[in-house]
């Protein structure tokens, strides 16, 4: 019913219109004062990058540099290795190429120290340092394994069977199949990942071709990208000796990956006697490719022309590697026929090794076939490369299976194509998801990136993540990734013919802590998906009485983000299921939220069938934000938080039922309304508008260009109305002031044929019981893995009135780690299970009757687990059932614990009961709960009012309970809202913005923090939470910020973001140490050589313009503060914290308005504190980079001392001159010339301390903060 929703859409904004309801850092020599790297290692340390850390660099080096000398800079790289799996390879991935103006440029992967090193020996010849982390398979892919203690899936060989498609029946896919004939069928899925084996026979049938004219020629090749350009083999011509054997010995090969790779081949001769060349001329070449089960392997490869005279046709590689050619078990692959490179023993109908596909396209993202990336197909007809897709690590092949696999193990979508994107080898996302959207690059000059008009694939599907929350200038949700998946999501924004694409997204495996989904999962514009459960596959290979599903699993991320917004959209299952694996492995046991989100693009491929049906071709144009509203309003509630559940878990059968209802002019029989608002993308709007003009308008461009040399160009910079009036289902009102009210709208449509009546009611999940139990564990010295106690809930001891229980179990850090050498001694798992009945009368619970419910067995001191409506859990397995929960002590890392046996550990446990209570801030038609009856066909609107008194400026999170009756049947949709509270700093006064009671009683407490560390997973595992902070003082320079602990065991870190969700200056990070997996080295704030205050100090600024791009002056407005552990200490739980800040104001800012090309202003610091050491340095702002502000600068900037006042030893004040003149440029003329002044200064009061060993180390004392102004004339901006 097209012609249904659009005609809705124009009613509501007519409606809203009559009730009145806005990574990556380039380092310059302008930026620095005299050490030419000094900018590259403040940003280095600021964001917490460790020397040992892999990072990405594109150095630039000035044009003007002899190309002699730049060769040696570019071989004296070239001569640093990195290791890949095991392999030696060079840490150069590019060849030499020139930028737009003129510079050379090549990339580098390698340890920040090591590259340190290099950059110093040539830093008289670098121009600029662009950086950016390392965006691979190993930072960035969502599937977890079981680690409950005794079950391991690694090892399981898993055999498909009868009732192993379970997960199909609880998502509904099934019941679509069955009764609409819809499987996914004309929907391509994107699968962005580790590449695709399609040569596992239940892929075998989803590859798709293009077949036409690609940049003027005639090709055929499969739709499949290497975005990471890891397999392109150069091939070298060979004629055949009388015995028909081609000589290849003194021979080096050339293979791309993106690394430029020279081996030889396995043997000195190859038999081709039997291959047919109608030239003679055979190419031949060799892989360098990491397959599953076989590891690395260097086979050899032939391309041969048996029709047409060098016309490169047939290809066969030597699958068993004996150096023959032509075999029945080799692999073989056609231009005109099949390119699936799986090879067969005679007679079997299963490969037993697969190669992955013989063309497709790759981008050239090492710059070796031309000086700008650009798209090739695969299969070069001359002979003189080929390209090879394929799965280098399995992870996009279970994606791919669990999306639209069809044979032993079917999808959810059966009847889709599977993309196959490859760009988690090396980290090109950007490229990899613009090409399936359907983009390319300008095949002439190349330079820029341009929309085809048509899309490649209908759906992207995207099982990865960013889990370091200090990559980019901006946090979670504004950044980089986040931004372009935003803008890829934003119908006509990219080009006016592009209809945006849907883009589903893994929240992050993080949990369950809140604030922990990643990025870019915290992006607006995407459907992010958590994980909820299927016990399923414990029955069938470990022997459990039965199954349980539709609980939330503790390691999926909880929300909210940092601008305050409900993630996940929804939850799928993530744990766990069974998915096709790269042939060797054949199946396997998947999970996280990786298995969560193509299972999710799976409905949605779905739902667009369903479009397809009704609205033919235009479907696949529908706004995406449509199609994840629809998904969101079909999904059953589970009974816990929004932040946990989102929506709820995704219903493919009620999404079809609702899309055929609302599309179609036939009435079908779905039950279902549609709930949605416009707010969301109004408010998210305006808390973008700043941020997304900036990354459209220079950012991503800037990246492109320094990594691919290439741009996109948008249809405008600034933030589309497509974007502020698409319909969304979950609520979000920001920037509520303490003591205010805002409004919202959320509008109830009926596409029944029959009459609905309403009740909505604002509700939130509140603690109304806890209990807390002690249990003693001993561990011998001789147990290697760990003990146990079990603890039995009996149904009847469970409140009636409990919707939700949370059971935690903690344990003191001195335990977890008693050496402090950051390698666990022991960890403390909780596991629940029902306890069906005791069949054997033993007083055991034995595996047969036991039925797991959910665990959380993170690599820590503290786990907590959720069961939703547990009586009801318990109840649907007889009388005699009961909850059960085993409490586990276990071993951890440390091989040499500090101690190896312990004795009656004492372990706590905390049971907390909650309910869903009225929500008292929120009406709905000036009434808590408000009915109506909606006809058919018709549609009303609920008017929502959000009105706060003195409360904690901080999330609120909740749902509008939706009850509704159609004939005989209910209904209830939990549409999750959030609205975020600040509290305006004035005076100079200090303010905790905790100090309120009742924190204790919220899931998302703004006075305790749960802990939910985890040392095997990354940097997002903790707890996080938000505040807001309103500065409207102009005067206000910095905000101190100081984050405090009652645990001494315990360390915190804290972040602060600026109005515009840049991080606000250099300081306003705590400074902390990540050692990888999750794991923090213990810091804190202390004062002269006192240590351990349990506290972190910050100083962010309101005039951050380092590496920052400018903001208004004063820059007023509101700023989140976010603290989140680093370390747990164990012994309260949770534990309280208190969050202090205060105003800081400067008489000596620089001026707000715009200055001459040449002047003298008088500037000064007071410094928060007493310092030692105070000193100034003129800098130029690296940032917007095409504009004036970096191809000009000045010949002279300075910082020239006035005067110092003293206190004894002490700096309380100091003064300087700052002055410019002679502005210059090498590009262009100037039209805005921002100047910014560092200070460093030395506070004792604040020194930093970390720990290791129990012994405390002087972390520095050293703060920095800046200022700002511009010059020359008006804003270019």
């Amino acid at each position: 019913m097209y012609r249904r929703i659009s005609s809705l859409i124009i009613v509501v904004l007519m409606l809203l219109s009559v009730l009145s309801i806005s990574s990556i850092y380039s380092v310059s020599a302008a930026e620095d004062s005299g050490d030419s790297l000094l900018g590259f290692k403040l940003l280095l340390s600021k964001h917490g990058v460790t020397g040992d850390a892999l990072i990405d660099i594109a150095v630039v080096i000035d044009g003007s540099t002899p190309f002699d000398e730049v060769c040696s800079i570019y071989n004296g790289f070239k001569d640093l290795k990195i290791v890949v799996e095991g392999k030696r390879l060079s840490a150069v991935f590019s060849n030499i190429a020139r930028t737009r103006n003129g510079d050379y440029i090549f990339k580098v992967r390698g340890k920040a120290n090591d590259l340190l090193g290099m950059l110093s020996e040539y830093k008289t010849y670098i121009k600029s340092i662009n950086y950016r982390p390392v965006f691979n398979y190993k930072n960035l892919l969502q599937n977890v394994g079981s680690n409950i203690p005794g079950i391991s899936f690694k090892d399981k060989k898993v055999v498909p069977g009868e009732n192993t498609f379970i997960v199909r029946h609880i998502i509904g896919a099934d019941a679509v199949e069955a009764i609409y004939n819809i499987n996914g069928s004309g929907v391509k899925i994107a699968i962005v990942d580790t590449g695709v084996d399609y040569g596992h026979p239940d892929l075998q049938n989803k590859l798709v071709f293009f077949t036409g004219y690609y940049n003027g020629t005639w090709i055929r090749e499969p739709l499949v990208l290497d975005a990471d350009e890891s397999q392109v083999i150069m091939l070298k011509t060979f004629n055949a000796d009388v015995n028909g054997y081609i000589d290849v010995s003194n021979e080096n090969f050339t293979i791309y990956v993106p690394d430029e790779v020279n081996v030889s081949a396995p043997y000195t001769s190859y038999y081709v006697g039997n291959v047919t060349s109608v030239s003679g001329d055979y190419k031949f070449g060799v892989t360098y490719m990491l397959l599953p089960v076989y590891g690395w392997m260097t086979v050899g490869v032939l391309m041969s022309d048996p029709d047409v005279s060098h016309n490169y046709t047939t290809l066969i590689i030597d699958a068993n590697n004996n150096g023959i050619f032509n075999e029945s078990v080799d692999a073989f692959a056609f231009y005109t026929g099949n390119r699936i490179l799986a090879a067969y023993y005679p007679g079997d109908t299963w490969p037993y090794i697969s190669f992955g596909v013989a063309g497709g396209f790759f981008f050239d993202v090492g710059w070796w076939f031309s000086g700008t990336s650009k798209f090739y197909p695969g299969w070069d007809l001359n002979g003189n490369y080929i390209s090879i897709f394929y799965d280098f690590y399995g992870h996009g092949t279970s994606c791919s299976s669990a999306a639209a696999g069809e044979g032993g193990v079917p999808g959810i979508a059966p009847g889709a194509k599977i993309l196959g994107v490859k760009s988690l080898w090396w980290g090109d996302i950007e490229a990899g998801m613009l090409w399936a959207a359907g983009f390319d690059v300008d095949p002439v000059g190349g330079l820029m990136f341009y929309y085809t008009g048509s899309k490649r694939a209908d759906i992207i599907s995207n099982s990865w993540g960013i889990s370091t929350f200090v990559y980019d200038i901006t946090g979670f949700g504004y950044d980089y990734i986040s931004m372009l998946e935003n803008g890829l999501s934003t119908p006509y924004f990219l080009d006016g013919s592009f209809p945006g694409i849907l883009i589903v997204h893994a929240a992050g495996n993080g949990g369950g802590g809140y604030g922990t989904v990643t990025s870019p999962g915290a992006a607006s514009g995407v459907l992010t998906v958590g994980a909820s459960t299927s016990t399923y596959v414990y029955v069938m290979y470990y022997g459990f009485g039965d199954y349980t599903y539709d609980q939330i699993i503790g390691w999926s991320a909880r929300g909210p983000t940092p601008m305050g917004e409900v993630k996940p959209d929804v939850v799928n299952v993530g744990a766990f299921g069974l998915t096709a694996a790269p042939v060797g492995y054949d199946y396997w046991i998947f999970g996280g939220t990786s298995y969560a989100t193509p299972l999710t693009a799976g409905v949605a491929a779905l739902v667009y069938q369903a479009l397809y049906q009704i609205l033919g071709p235009s479907a696949m144009d529908i706004n995406p934000a449509e199609v994840k509203t629809i998904i969101q309003d079909t999904a059953d509630p589970l009974g816990y938080p929004p932040m946990a559940q989102g929506a709820g878990r995704v219903n493919a059968l009620r999404a079809v039922n609702l899309t055929r209802s609302l599309y179609s002019i036939v009435y079908t029989p779905s039950q279902d309304l549609m709930i949605f608002n416009l707010d969301t993308g109004f408010n998210t709007g305006e808390k973008l508008n700043d941020t997304w003009f900036w990354y459209w308008q220079d950012y991503i461009n800037f990246n492109l260009m320094y990594w691919y040399n290439d741009m996109i160009f948008p249809v405008s910079s600034s933030l589309p109305s497509e974007w502020m009036y698409k319909p969304a289902y979950s609520i979000y009102v920001p920037d509520i002031p303490q003591g205010g009210s805002k409004n919202f709208t959320l509008f109830v449509y009926n596409p029944t044929n029959s009459s609905v009546s309403v009740k909505a009611t604002p509700v939130k999940l509140m603690k109304f019981m806890e209990r807390t139990r002690v249990v003693k564990i001993s561990v011998s010295k001789s147990n290697p893995e760990g003990s146990y106690v079990y603890l039995v809930l009996d149904k009847n001891r469970i409140p009636a009135d409990t919707d939700l229980l949370m059971v935690s179990s903690f344990l003191n850090y001195k335990v977890f780690d008693g050496d402090d050498d950051y390698l666990s001694d022991y960890e403390t798992y909780v596991i629940a299970y029902v306890w069906i009945n005791d069949t054997n009368k033993n007083g055991i619970p034995d595996v047969d009757e036991r039925v797991l419910v959910n665990y959380d067995t993170s690599s820590s001191n503290v786990n907590v687990l959720e069961i939703s409506d547990p009586i009801k859990v318990v109840e649907q397995f007889g009388p005699n059932a009961k909850l059960l929960f085993r409490i586990w002590l276990c071993r951890g890392f440390d091989s040499t614990p500090f101690r190896e046996a312990v004795v009656n550990q004492k372990i706590g446990v905390k049971f907390e009961y909650y309910k869903f209570v009225n929500d008292p801030t929120i009406t709905l038609n000036g009434s808590h709960v408000f009915s109506f009856n909606l006809a058919k066909d018709d549609q009303a609107a609920i008017l929502g009012k959000i009105s706060v008194g003195n409360i904690p400026p901080t999330v609120y999170l909740g749902f509008i309970k939706v009850s509704t009756k159609i004939d005989s049947v209910r209904k209830e949709y939990y549409v999750p809202y959030s609205y975020t509270v600040y509290q305006e700093l004035s005076g100079s006064r200090y303010i905790l913005l905790n100090k309120y009671r009742g924190g204790r009683k919220i899931l998302y407490s703004w006075d305790r923090l749960r802990g939910h560390t985890d040392w095997d997973w990354r940097y997002e595992s903790g707890d996080w939470r938000f505040y807001y902070v309103g500065v409207t003082d102009p005067d206000t320079w910095l905000i101190e910020v100081n984050a405090l602990w009652s645990d001494s065991y315990t360390s915190l870190i804290t972040y602060t973001l600026g109005p515009d969700g840049q991080f606000a200056g250099l300081s306003s990070i705590s400074r902390h140490m990540y050692l990888g997996s999750g794991i923090f080295v213990w810091t804190d704030t202390g004062s002269y050589s006192r240590t351990n205050l349990k506290r972190v100090v910050v100083f962010p600024s309101t005039t951050y313009r380092y590496s920052s791009y400018p903001t208004d002056k004063p820059n007023t407005g509101v700023y989140t503060v976010i603290i989140r552990n680093g370390l747990t200490g164990g012994r309260y739980y949770p534990e309280k914290v208190k969050v202090i800040v205060r105003p800081i104001k400067s008489p000596y800012l620089l001026p707000s308005g715009v200055q001459l090309d040449h002047g003298t202003i008088l500037i000064g610091i007071i410094p928060p504190y007493p310092a030692t050491a105070v000193d100034a340095y003129p800098m130029q702002p690296s940032l917007p980079m095409f504009t004036s502000q970096v191809y000009c600068t000045y010949n002279t900037t300075e910082v020239v001392p006035v005067s110092y006042v003293k206190h004894g030893s002490y700096y309380l004040k100091a003064t300087y001159l700052l002055n410019w003149s002679d502005p210059y440029c090498f590009y262009g003329t100037p039209d805005r010339i921002d100047i910014g002044v560092m200070y460093y200064v030395e506070m004792p009061i604040a020194t930093r301390y970390y720990r290791i060993g129990w012994t405390y180390y002087d972390l520095g004392a050293d703060y920095v903060f800046e200022d700002w102004v511009i010059t020359i004339g008006p804003s270019y901006y």
